[in-house]
Protein backbone atom coordinates (compact mmCIF):
# COMPACT_ATOMS: atom_id res chain seq x y z
CA UNK A 1 0.00 0.00 0.00
CA UNK A 2 2.83 2.59 0.87
CA UNK A 3 4.49 1.87 -2.77
CA UNK A 4 1.34 2.83 -4.24
CA UNK A 5 0.91 5.63 -2.32
CA UNK A 6 4.55 6.68 -3.31
CA UNK A 7 4.32 6.02 -6.65
CA UNK A 8 0.89 7.77 -7.04
CA UNK A 9 2.22 10.73 -5.87
CA UNK A 10 5.76 10.57 -7.39
CA UNK A 11 3.57 10.59 -10.93
CA UNK A 12 1.75 13.29 -10.03
CA UNK A 13 -1.75 12.19 -8.47
CA UNK A 14 -2.06 10.09 -11.67
CA UNK A 15 -4.37 7.26 -11.06
CA UNK A 16 -3.15 4.98 -13.19
CA UNK A 17 -0.11 4.44 -11.17
CA UNK A 18 -1.78 3.48 -7.40
CA UNK A 19 -1.23 -0.38 -8.49
CA UNK A 20 0.11 -2.75 -6.16
CA UNK A 21 3.34 -4.13 -8.38
CA UNK A 22 2.73 -7.75 -8.10
CA UNK A 23 -0.97 -7.37 -9.70
CA UNK A 24 0.34 -4.54 -12.03
CA UNK A 25 -3.79 -3.33 -12.93
CA UNK A 26 -5.53 -0.35 -10.96
CA UNK A 27 -9.24 -2.57 -11.27
CA UNK A 28 -7.29 -5.23 -9.67
CA UNK A 29 -5.62 -3.31 -6.94
CA UNK A 30 -9.21 -2.14 -5.84
CA UNK A 31 -10.52 -5.70 -5.32
CA UNK A 32 -7.39 -6.75 -3.51
CA UNK A 33 -7.98 -3.58 -1.07
CA UNK A 34 -11.53 -4.58 -0.49
CA UNK A 35 -10.47 -8.43 0.29
CA UNK A 36 -7.96 -6.74 2.58
CA UNK A 37 -10.81 -4.29 4.14
CA UNK A 38 -12.94 -6.95 4.41
CA UNK A 39 -10.33 -9.74 6.05
CA UNK A 40 -8.90 -6.80 8.18
CA UNK A 41 -11.95 -5.05 9.25
CA UNK A 42 -13.39 -8.52 10.34
CA UNK A 43 -10.95 -9.19 12.05
CA UNK A 44 -10.78 -6.20 14.14
CA UNK A 45 -14.38 -6.76 15.27
CA UNK A 46 -14.45 -9.46 16.16
CA UNK A 47 -10.61 -9.28 18.01
CA UNK A 48 -11.12 -5.73 19.05
CA UNK A 49 -11.40 -6.95 23.73
CA UNK A 50 -8.21 -9.04 23.07
CA UNK A 51 -6.10 -6.70 21.21
CA UNK A 52 -3.80 -3.80 22.75
CA UNK A 53 -4.81 0.23 21.97
CA UNK A 54 -1.35 0.23 19.90
CA UNK A 55 -2.47 -2.95 17.73
CA UNK A 56 -6.41 -1.11 17.77
CA UNK A 57 -4.56 2.34 17.04
CA UNK A 58 -2.35 0.78 14.08
CA UNK A 59 -5.76 -1.38 12.57
CA UNK A 60 -7.75 1.44 12.12
CA UNK A 61 -4.68 3.72 10.43
CA UNK A 62 -3.85 0.64 8.01
CA UNK A 63 -7.78 0.18 7.34
CA UNK A 64 -8.17 3.83 6.96
CA UNK A 65 -5.37 3.63 4.19
CA UNK A 66 -7.25 1.40 2.67
CA UNK A 67 -10.14 2.99 2.45
CA UNK A 68 -8.48 6.20 1.20
CA UNK A 69 -6.80 3.90 -1.63
CA UNK A 70 -10.00 2.75 -2.76
CA UNK A 71 -11.11 6.77 -3.08
CA UNK A 72 -8.00 7.45 -4.93
CA UNK A 73 -7.98 4.48 -7.68
CA UNK A 74 -11.60 5.66 -8.35
CA UNK A 75 -12.87 2.23 -9.20
CA UNK A 76 -16.71 2.56 -9.32
CA UNK A 77 -17.05 -1.22 -8.43
CA UNK A 78 -14.56 -1.55 -5.47
CA UNK A 79 -15.41 1.98 -4.51
CA UNK A 80 -19.23 0.39 -4.24
CA UNK A 81 -17.93 -2.97 -2.97
CA UNK A 82 -16.58 -1.12 0.03
CA UNK A 83 -19.42 0.30 1.17
CA UNK A 84 -21.28 -2.65 0.54
CA UNK A 85 -19.12 -4.75 2.49
CA UNK A 86 -18.89 -2.09 5.62
CA UNK A 87 -22.88 -2.25 5.59
CA UNK A 88 -22.78 -5.73 5.40
CA UNK A 89 -20.94 -5.92 8.52
CA UNK A 90 -23.19 -3.42 10.51
CA UNK A 91 -26.33 -5.99 9.58
CA UNK A 92 -24.44 -8.99 10.69
CA UNK A 93 -23.14 -7.50 13.91
CA UNK A 94 -26.44 -6.13 15.29
CA UNK A 95 -27.52 -9.27 17.11
CA UNK A 96 -24.02 -9.13 18.71
CA UNK A 97 -22.92 -5.42 19.20
CA UNK A 98 -25.45 -2.68 18.42
CA UNK A 99 -22.95 -0.05 19.18
CA UNK A 100 -20.51 -1.81 16.37
CA UNK A 101 -23.63 -1.06 14.14
CA UNK A 102 -24.07 2.06 15.40
CA UNK A 103 -20.38 2.87 14.51
CA UNK A 104 -20.25 1.59 11.42
CA UNK A 105 -23.19 3.18 9.72
CA UNK A 106 -22.06 6.30 11.34
CA UNK A 107 -18.54 6.02 9.39
CA UNK A 108 -20.60 5.31 6.41
CA UNK A 109 -22.89 8.36 6.53
CA UNK A 110 -19.27 10.05 7.15
CA UNK A 111 -17.90 9.17 4.58
CA UNK A 112 -21.28 9.35 1.86
CA UNK A 113 -21.19 12.72 3.31
CA UNK A 114 -17.54 13.45 2.33
CA UNK A 115 -17.46 11.88 -0.82
CA UNK A 116 -20.04 14.03 -2.27
CA UNK A 117 -18.79 17.00 -0.74
CA UNK A 118 -15.23 16.74 -1.95
CA UNK A 119 -16.42 15.32 -5.65
CA UNK A 120 -13.43 13.11 -5.95
CA UNK A 121 -12.62 11.38 -9.32
CA UNK A 122 -14.29 8.07 -8.96
CA UNK A 123 -17.18 10.47 -8.86
CA UNK A 124 -16.28 12.19 -12.18
CA UNK A 125 -15.76 9.10 -13.85
CA UNK A 126 -18.96 7.90 -13.28
CA UNK A 127 -21.07 11.21 -14.20
CA UNK A 128 -18.32 11.39 -17.42
CA UNK A 129 -19.93 7.66 -18.02
CA UNK A 130 -23.43 8.31 -17.79
CA UNK A 131 -23.12 11.44 -20.06
CA UNK A 132 -21.93 8.95 -22.29
CA UNK A 133 -24.72 7.01 -22.48
CA UNK A 134 -27.01 9.42 -22.56
CA UNK A 135 -25.17 10.98 -25.89
CA UNK A 136 -24.28 7.91 -27.62
CA UNK A 137 -27.46 6.06 -26.11
CA UNK A 138 -24.86 2.69 -25.04
CA UNK A 139 -23.05 1.72 -22.41
CA UNK A 140 -19.48 1.74 -23.17
CA UNK A 141 -18.90 -1.33 -21.29
CA UNK A 142 -21.10 -2.87 -23.05
CA UNK A 143 -19.69 -2.24 -26.53
CA UNK A 144 -16.69 -3.69 -25.04
CA UNK A 145 -17.76 -6.86 -24.37
CA UNK A 146 -19.12 -7.13 -27.98
CA UNK A 147 -16.13 -6.74 -29.36
CA UNK A 148 -14.13 -9.17 -26.62
CA UNK A 149 -17.17 -11.62 -27.81
CA UNK A 150 -16.35 -10.83 -31.36
CA UNK A 151 -12.87 -11.38 -30.53
CA UNK A 152 -13.31 -14.49 -28.57
CA UNK A 153 -15.20 -16.23 -31.37
CA UNK A 154 -12.27 -15.91 -33.90
CA UNK A 155 -10.17 -18.28 -31.68
CA UNK A 156 -12.91 -19.84 -29.06
CA UNK A 157 -10.43 -22.86 -28.41
CA UNK A 158 -6.85 -21.65 -28.11
CA UNK A 159 -7.69 -17.89 -27.43
CA UNK A 160 -5.32 -15.18 -28.00
CA UNK A 161 -4.27 -14.55 -23.85
CA UNK A 162 -5.11 -11.94 -22.14
CA UNK A 163 -1.84 -9.70 -23.01
CA UNK A 164 -2.21 -10.32 -26.65
CA UNK A 165 -5.92 -9.55 -26.55
CA UNK A 166 -5.08 -5.44 -27.38
CA UNK A 167 -3.04 -6.90 -30.54
CA UNK A 168 -6.12 -8.99 -31.72
CA UNK A 169 -9.13 -6.61 -30.59
CA UNK A 170 -7.77 -3.38 -32.60
CA UNK A 171 -10.56 -1.00 -34.19
CA UNK A 172 -10.01 -2.10 -37.67
CA UNK A 173 -9.93 -6.18 -36.73
CA UNK A 174 -13.41 -6.02 -34.85
CA UNK A 175 -14.65 -3.36 -37.75
CA UNK A 176 -13.38 -5.95 -40.43
CA UNK A 177 -15.05 -9.23 -38.41
CA UNK A 178 -17.88 -6.97 -37.39
CA UNK A 179 -18.74 -6.48 -41.56
CA UNK A 180 -18.27 -10.75 -41.84
CA UNK A 181 -20.60 -11.84 -39.45
CA UNK A 182 -23.09 -8.78 -39.68
CA UNK A 183 -22.77 -8.33 -43.47
CA UNK A 184 -26.14 -8.63 -44.19
CA UNK A 185 -27.32 -6.29 -41.45
CA UNK A 186 -27.46 -2.73 -41.70
CA UNK A 187 -25.46 -0.74 -39.16
CA UNK A 188 -27.87 0.84 -37.34
CA UNK A 189 -29.23 -2.38 -35.72
CA UNK A 190 -25.77 -3.88 -35.10
CA UNK A 191 -24.32 -4.46 -31.76
CA UNK A 192 -21.88 -1.40 -30.92
CA UNK A 193 -18.85 -2.16 -30.67
CA UNK A 194 -16.15 -0.22 -28.26
CA UNK A 195 -12.17 -0.35 -28.05
CA UNK A 196 -9.85 -1.30 -24.87
CA UNK A 197 -6.47 -2.93 -23.95
CA UNK A 198 -8.35 -5.77 -22.46
CA UNK A 199 -12.16 -7.33 -22.51
CA UNK A 200 -13.21 -5.58 -18.99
Amino acid sequence: VFCAYHDYLKAGHDIDYFVFKALGERNHTAIFMDLVLGFGLSFLLAFWKKLTWTLRVISIVLLGLICFGLLIDASRAGFGAMFTLVFVLAIIYWWRSRIITAVLLGLLVIAGVTTFVAHPFVLQRQEVWQQGLEKNGNDPRECIWHSAWLTFEQSPIVGFGSHNYRFAATPENIQKWADQKYKNQPNKIRPCFGYAPHAH
